[in-house]
């Protein structure tokens, strides 16, 4: 099983940085305005997540040197990315780059982590973002839970890019 000696620090950094940036693009992309009570709820549902996904995935040692470094983050890295998408209104397309990026970190994985294990990695991402997703209440319940059209597509769009 692969673990963080397995990559350089760079590449270990965004190898370890996908979940967070994954679940901040789901929280950032049906944003509206300044109300924050939104983002709140779907960092609490991050925090949950992780506890939630530490146990799901107890068996698969990546997941958990991601799941450790997520911790030793706290939501600190999840706020910054959100802010940063939030204000990005220069960039044409913030949320695309770093759907681009989920992408970079997958081909890191492919190319040194067996088939099983990097399709677990990229499971645990999608959970992650499928429950910040869940994790608004602002979202519309007739698409399958509490998951806007918004988010929806950009899970779509994490998919794609996670190639599962």
């Amino acid at each position: 099983m692969a673990t963080m000696n397995d990559f350089d620090p760079e590449d270990w950094k965004r190898i370890a940085q996908a979940p967070i940036i994954a679940a901040a693009i789901i929280s950032a992309c049906d944003d509206v305005g300044e109300d924050r009570e939104s983002e709140n709820e779907e960092i609490d549902a991050f925090n949950k997540s992780i506890a939630k996904l530490r146990k799901k995935y107890a068996n698969v040692e990546l997941v958990q040197a991601v799941i450790d470094s997520i911790e030793r983050d706290d939501t600190s890295e999840f706020e910054k990315l959100f802010a940063t998408l939030g204000a990005t209104e220069s960039h044409e397309s913030p949320l695309d780059d770093r759907v681009t990026m989920i992408a970079e970190s997958t081909e890191l994985i492919d190319a040194k982590v067996d088939k099983k294990e990097a399709k677990l990695y990229k499971k645990f991402i999608m959970d992650a973002a499928t429950d910040v997703a869940s994790g608004s209440k602002e979202s519309f319940f007739f698409l399958g839970g509490n998951i806007s059209k918004k988010e929806d597509f950009f899970l779509r769009q994490l998919q794609r890019a996670l190639g599962i």
